[in-house]
């Protein structure tokens, strides 16, 4: 943006909210606009033992496609089998090693793997290393996340 174009060039964007000016942005760039997202726009999500970093959400993106998370689970810790009804998901697992939950059994995950899930397909994860596990999920369409954990806050160490 031009030095000074905020001030100078349109002084009603100064009564607009940031989802307006955003979206005049946007006209400005044929509806085009890269997102940026710093970390202290990043909220955690957590359950004993369970870290969700909400990395592309609702809530610091206009993204109606994908939710994008980096899910850490301690060593001894799980997540509950559970699906989603509307929403597939795909997990890449980052480091460590762990078991997917599925409906009727378990099947290793490690780090390298990817795994797919579709609509309704029962899935969770447990680590029964002695190691953290770390993967990356991708959801669409997207979820809110937060129904499925206890504490939110903003504060964390995002390696």
């Amino acid at each position: 943006m031009r030095k000074g174009f905020y001030k100078k060039k349109d002084k009603k964007l100064q009564n607009f909210t940031a989802k307006k000016i955003l979206a005049y942005i946007k006209n400005l760039n044929n509806n085009k606009i890269m997102e940026f997202i710093k970390k202290e726009e990043i909220k955690i999500l957590s359950n004993p033992g369970v870290e969700s970093l909400q990395l592309l959400n609702s809530k610091n993106s206009t993204s109606n496609r994908v939710t994008i998370t980096k899910v850490t689970v301690q060593p001894g810790f799980e997540q509950p089998r559970h699906k989603h009804e509307k929403s597939e998901q795909i997990w890449i697992a980052l480091n460590g090693k762990g078991k997917l939950l599925l409906k009727d059994c378990e099947k290793s995950f490690s780090s390298g793997d990817v795994v797919r899930f579709e609509d309704g397909d029962i899935h969770g994860l447990k680590n029964d290393s002695h190691d953290v596990f770390e993967y990356i999920s991708v959801t669409s369409p997207p979820i809110d996340f937060s129904y499925a954990y206890k504490e939110e806050s903003g504060e964390r160490n995002v390696r």
